[in-house]
């Protein structure tokens, strides 16, 4: 059984499989090396609007991107 992971370490991961440094990656994104840093260690987590750039990015489906816990958070945070 696949050990679960958590978005930010799904994020971490490919990010360096890909050799981008934070800076790079929040270049790309528009945003800053920060925000990469919190998403990475679990202080935050991206909206789906920016998920969607990482998945695009690094050529991955949002599914692929997110778990269950996080999945829940979004639509948590899309509820009216």
């Amino acid at each position: 059984m696949e050990e679960q992971t958590n978005i930010g370490e799904k994020i971490k991961r490919i990010r360096r499989e890909n050799n981008l440094s934070q800076e790079d990656l929040a270049r790309s994104l528009h945003t800053s090396r920060q925000t990469v840093s919190r998403w990475e260690t679990n202080r935050s987590v991206p909206d789906l609007e920016m998920l969607e750039k990482v998945a695009f990015i690094f050529e991955l489906g949002v599914t692929k991107m997110s778990c269950k816990r996080s999945r829940k958070r979004f639509w948590k945070k899309l509820q009216p």
